[in-house]
């Protein structure tokens, strides 16, 4: 089924499900090896897919829960599983759990460091500075954090990455 549809982006969530179970079973089995981490990938792979769309959809319940799976799947300090960090922080806090995503994103930030990418690392902190002033009692905590986001989008500007600059905009 996964080689089937694997062109049908609909169907992302049914096929990471099915690769899902096929992982807990042979866990259960105790038959942990490299087939196991290539489903863990694949299935991770597919739950982001689907996760990215629940996101621009602004299903963010849905959202959560696929990316949130994607991420205990996917490899810690992968490529991928940095990427859908942002977002999955976003639906962490918009659907009231805030401290899970400070704790998601505090991970995230040492995970791109130790793999050297410091543009994961400045998107993941710029998402928890948004945190922070979306929940900051005093003006010096506001104030401290906007200070931050106003140089991660200079440098954001300063690479090129759009993608960056509009999330450090939308938190400023």
């Amino acid at each position: 089924i996964a080689r089937v549809d694997a062109e049908q982006p609909d169907v992302d969530e049914s096929v990471a499900r099915h690769l899902e179970r096929a992982l807990h079973l042979r866990e259960e089995l105790q038959m942990r090896d490299a087939h196991s981490d290539e489903l863990a990938a694949r299935a991770g792979e597919l739950y982001a897919n689907a996760g990215a769309r629940a996101f621009e959809a602004l299903d963010l319940i849905t959202s959560r829960d696929l990316l949130g799976r994607a991420s205990a799947l996917l490899p810690a300090g992968s490529p991928r599983r940095l990427e859908i960090v942002p977002h999955l922080a976003v639906a962490l806090t918009e659907t009231g759990r805030p401290e899970e995503s400070d704790s998601v994103l505090e991970q995230a930030i040492e995970q791109a460091r130790v793999a050297g990418s410091e543009r994961d690392a400045l998107r993941a902190t710029v998402q928890l500075q948004a945190n922070h002033v979306y929940r900051s009692p005093t003006d010096a905590e506001v104030a401290a954090a906007v200070t931050e986001l106003e140089s991660a989008a200079a440098t954001f500007e300063a690479s090129g990455d759009d993608v960056g600059l509009a999330e450090a905009a939308i938190a400023l």
